[in-house]
């Protein structure tokens, strides 16, 4: 879900564009800025002729990278010593966990961020329960940063 993001992304600023089916590039530097830091990688995959769902299959592990990134340099999350990353900033923390209440209570079809964020938290083993128990224990082992969505509390102070 992360790589279709990053595909829209790159597509929105016209650095590539879909037609047949297949990706094609139209400007090299622009998808090495927006993948930072992995867009040599990022571009060497696009570069490939693979159909469009094999690419996001390829990009996904990629833009995962690319995405907790992004939310370091908003100084939204930060590298953790022993497990990956971290999310830092309650505001963001709040957003999302609301969205999560959101698309639990009453799956919106309009916004697909929601059940976006689902799949990836099903796959890192977290179930939707766990919005209103926090203690209950994930299906798998699960990083700190994603499990810091589901902590609930009151909104942020301005």
């Amino acid at each position: 879900m992360v790589a279709r993001g990053l595909l829209a992304e790159l597509i929105l600023s016209g650095a590539v564009s879909v037609r047949g089916g297949r990706v094609d590039i139209l400007d090299s530097v622009t998808v090495e800025e927006l993948a930072a830091p992995c867009g040599r990688a990022v571009l060497t995959i696009l570069s490939r002729d693979l159909t469009v769902d094999d690419i996001l299959a390829e990009i996904e592990s990629p833009a995962h990278r690319v995405a907790w990134t992004a939310l370091q340099r908003k100084r939204a999350a930060r590298k953790s010593l022993f497990r990956g990353w971290k999310l830092t900033d309650p505001e963001f923390t709040f957003f999302w966990s609301r969205m999560l209440a959101s698309a639990h209570q009453n799956r919106d079809t309009v916004d697909d961020r929601p059940a976006a964020l689902w799949t990836i938290l099903d796959q890192a083993g977290l179930h939707r329960d766990q919005l209103h128990s926090p203690g209950l224990q994930p299906r798998s082992a699960c990083p700190d940063s994603l499990s810091g969505l589901l902590q609930r509390g009151d909104p942020p102070h301005r």
